[in-house]
């Protein structure tokens, strides 16, 4: 027969296991985070490098069309 002192100890131990898992799980949630605000920085950096090119096309076009 199992003695409650047994029960406790596979008890403590599921709970240190089932924190183990929620902390792992954090710390990939958290680097998942990471690199999903560095590739949006990235991007936007992108974006806005795109943008500035388009603008500067825009203008020598404009001055050539119209002199």
């Amino acid at each position: 027969m199992t003695s409650v002192r047994e029960y406790s100890k596979r008890l403590e131990k599921a709970v240190e296991d089932i924190h183990k898992g929620i902390e792992e799980k954090a710390r990939t949630l958290e680097a998942g985070t990471i690199e999903i605000q560095e590739g949006m920085e990235r991007k936007t950096m992108e974006i806005a490098s795109g943008v500035e090119q388009l603008q500067q096309e825009h203008t020598r076009f404009t001055k050539e069309f119209w002199g």
